[in-house]
C-alpha cells in the first residue's frame, strides 16, 4: 500500500488541542473506517447501520486521541491504524449484539410499511442508501452549527442528540416518538443540512471529478444532468465534496 499517511504527528497534536490537526485526522480516520467496516460486514448490515457503526467508531477514537494520556499509550504501541481497525471491528461486533436483542422488540424500518395503523410520514417514507453524515463534521469540529440551527426544532433536536452519541431508542423514548421515526427524522435532516451546505457552496464543485459535480448538482441542486448512470457513488462525490471545503478553509 502506498501513501501510508503518518497519523503520529497528528495524534499528538490532536492530544494537545489543535483543531486544524484533529480535522485532517478525522478526514483520515473517515474513510479507512468506511473500508474497515464495509469489507468485512457489507453483507450482513444494512448501509445505514455501516453508517452508524463508523460515527460510533470515529466518537470513540476522537474521545482517546483527544485525552493526551490515552492518546500517547495507543502511540506507545506503534501501530496506530492497528488500534483504529480494533476499535472498529469491537464496534461493529457490539452493534450486531445490540442489533440481536432490539430485533425482538423493534421492527426494522425497511419492514415498516403504509398502513391505517401507521399513518406518520416518517415512517411510510422509504429508506435511502447511506452517504457520509454531515453530523460527523460536527462531531470533528467543523462550522456547520449555524446550518444546523436554521432547521426546524425537531430535526435540530434529533441531530444534536445523536451527535451527543444518544442511541435511536434513546431518542425516542426523549422526544415521545418511535424509533423508526426517530432515524427517519435523523435521516431527513442530514439530507436538508447536506444541501444547504452544497447550495452555500456551490463554487467548490468544479473542483470535483465532472461527474462528482454532475451527481451532486442532479441530486441536490435539482439541475439536469447528461449522466444518467453515474461511474462514481454519492458517497464517493460527497465525501470528495467534504475534503475540498476542508482543503478550502471553508468548514
Amino acid at each position: 500500500m502506498q501513501n501510508i499517511p503518518d497519523l503520529e504527528p497528528l495524534v499528538r497534536s490532536t492530544s494537545r488541542g489543535d483543531r486544524k490537526s484533529e480535522e485532517r485526522l478525522f478526514a483520515i480516520l473517515y474513510k479507512f473506517v468506511h473500508a474497515v467496516i464495509r469489507k468485512k460486514w457489507r453483507g450482513s448490515f444494512s448501509d445505514d447501520e455501516i453508517s452508524d457503526i463508523q460515527l460510533d467508531t470515529l466518537e470513540k477514537l476522537l474521545a482517546t486521541f483527544r485525552n493526551p494520556e490515552k492518546a500517547e499509550k495507543v502511540l506507545e504501541g506503534g501501530r496506530v491504524f492497528g488500534f483504529v481497525h480494533v476499535v472498529a471491528e469491537n464496534t461493529a461486533l457490539d452493534y450486531n449484539r445490540k442489533r440481536g436483542r432490539r430485533d425482538k422488540v423493534f421492527l426494522s424500518i425497511d419492514e415498516l410499511v403504509e398502513s391505517e395503523d401507521n399513518p406518520n410520514w416518517e415512517s411510510k417514507a422509504g429508506s435511502a442508501a447511506a452517504t457520509p453524515d454531515l453530523s460527523d463534521f460536527i462531531l470533528g469540529g467543523m462550522e456547520t452549527t449555524r446550518i444546523l440551527s436554521q432547521l426546524d426544532g425537531k430535526y435540530r433536536q434529533v441531530l444534536e442528540l445523536r451527535i451527543g452519541g444518544a442511541e435511536y431508542d434513546e431518542i425516542a423514548e426523549k422526544m415521545g416518538i418511535s424509533m423508526a421515526n426517530a432515524r427517519q427524522i435523523h435521516k431527513r435532516g442530514v439530507g436538508t443540512l447536506r444541501q444547504k451546505l452544497i447550495e452555500k457552496n456551490k463554487s467548490v464543485l468544479s473542483e470535483l471529478s465532472p461527474s462528482q459535480n454532475a451527481l451532486l448538482r442532479r441530486l441536490y441542486l435539482k439541475e439536469d444532468s447528461n449522466e444518467l448512470d453515474s461511474p462514481v457513488t454519492e458517497d464517493e462525490a460527497l465525501s470528495a465534496f467534504y475534503a475540498a471545503l476542508m482543503n478550502s478553509g471553508r468548514i
